[in-house]
């Protein structure tokens, strides 16, 4: 990976990067700004479920277990990403020990069966939560490991 050019997006305040019930072909790494992950977003009643900033990765879960998008991400800052496309995920999942990619798999299914009322409602989640998210390191930055 390290000797190809990684795709970068751009987005602006309001843009929506990909919408509920989308195919999933790429994930987003974000490098700057904010993204919010809202269910229902063409609706009066739509929840956002996170805000996703610099390092967190977006859109993942369609591509982990190749379903449809399960929530709009839509930009609240400008800002850019890497977009991590399909065949490079799933080069990098390949790679993964098994049993770690069955427990991803699993991961995702359960959090897909979850209702969006009880599975991120604020008082389960701590502004901590919605407001940060885990670092993910760049597809560049592992070297083919």
């Amino acid at each position: 990976m390290s000797d190809k050019v990684l795709e970068r997006k751009t987005f602006q305040v309001g843009d929506v990067l990909f919408r509920e019930g989308d195919e999933g072909s790429h994930a987003l790494i974000i490098q700057s700004g904010e993204v919010e992950i809202v269910v229902n977003a063409d609706q009066d009643e739509q929840a956002v479920l996170a805000t996703i900033g610099p390092g967190g990765i977006l859109g993942e879960m369609a591509l982990l277990d190749q379903s449809s998008r399960m929530a709009t991400a839509r930009a609240t800052t400008g800002g850019s990403s890497i977009v991590v496309s399909n065949q490079v995920f799933n080069v990098k999942l390949q790679k993964a020990d098994p049993f770690i990619r069955g427990l991803l798999l699993i991961l995702a299914d359960r959090v897909r069966k979850l209702p969006p009322n009880v599975a991120y409602s604020e008082e389960s989640l701590d502004s901590e939560t919605t407001t940060k998210s885990e670092t993910m390191p760049s597809p560049e930055s592992e070297a083919d490991s």
